[in-house]
């Protein structure tokens, strides 16, 4: 990628991915499109995010609500299509009955109320229109480019991820191990800043955050969250009066809970901070 058009060129090309996988979801709502399509979104929000942070040029806030929109809307089917996986082991378990059959019954609502709602969604998405505003932004970016000093962008960008990982790391260090809400949103934070570091890591003889334990810290947080969600869903079950005494969910809940501990105690609590390598 040409050094001093980086940012709008990732921009176009970050979009295009969008693009494509919005017509993917549409043609099918599989577990694998709605979670490309979601992260899609995210790599798009990062680069947004990162154009908008060094104050290179305006309009990107209105594109991030967006995609962010799109986004949360999707969340809920997506989070069921990962517990369906987790849910299976009920299943493996060999545990019949009443009450399992009413818990499939309740899970499958759950599943068919959120693909409704992803549908419309992605019908209420319009690409038409916020493709005519990326690719504004993408051009008044490409001329700020062209006139000014692609070190001095650079040096920008630098300064800004910089920021970020030191900014992560003092979070890192004040997360509650027993605030899993706190987890997440640590998680969503080194997302973001995979993805833009991702875009400028692309070019040549560049600065490199060093993220080898990037995939460990997704890994461990994303396994957390999706325990969260899980146990949600039970609770959400088990709420019901003709529910709440339904001991294999119940236990299957325990087993889950005690799961959930020594991921955060095992796992997380050995995550380190990240390092800005030259």
């Amino acid at each position: 990628m040409e050094r001093s058009h980086a940012l709008s060129k990732s921009l176009k090309t970050t979009w295009k991915q969008y693009e494509d996988k919005v017509h993917l979801a549409k043609d099918s709502q599989s577990s694998k499109n709605i979670h490309q399509l979601r992260i899609s979104t995210q790599k798009l929000e990062a680069i947004l995010t990162l154009i908008n942070s060094i104050n290179l040029t305006h309009g990107s806030n209105s594109i991030v609500y967006l995609i962010k929109k799109v986004r949360k809307s999707l969340g809920p089917l997506r989070d069921l299509q990962v517990e369906a996986t987790a849910f299976s082991r009920l299943n493996e378990q060999k545990l019949k009955g009443e009450k399992l059959n009413l818990f499939s019954k309740f899970f499958n609502l759950q599943k068919v109320k959120a693909q409704k709602k992803a549908a419309h969604s992605l019908e209420d998405i319009s690409l038409k229109h916020d493709k005519i505003r990326v690719l504004k932004l993408a051009q008044k970016l490409s001329l700020i480019e062209s006139k000014k000093n692609k070190y001095k962008i650079q040096d920008q960008m630098d300064h800004q991820l910089k920021k970020t990982v030191i900014k992560i790391n003092k979070d890192l260090k004040k997360i509650n191990p027993c605030e899993v809400k706190q987890i997440h949103k640590f998680r969503i934070k080194v997302k973001k800043l995979r993805y833009q570091q991702e875009c400028l890591n692309s070019l040549p003889d560049r600065l490199l955050i060093d993220f080898e334990n990037i995939k460990d810290v997704q890994d461990i947080a994303g396994r957390i969250q999706n325990e969260t969600v899980l146990i949600k869903t039970l609770d959400k079950f088990l709420s019901k009066k003709k529910n709440c005494e339904d001991q294999k969910i119940i236990k299957f809940r325990e087993d889950l809970v005690i799961s959930q501990a020594k991921h955060i105690k095992k796992d997380f609590s050995k995550i380190t901070p990240f390092e800005w390598a030259t």
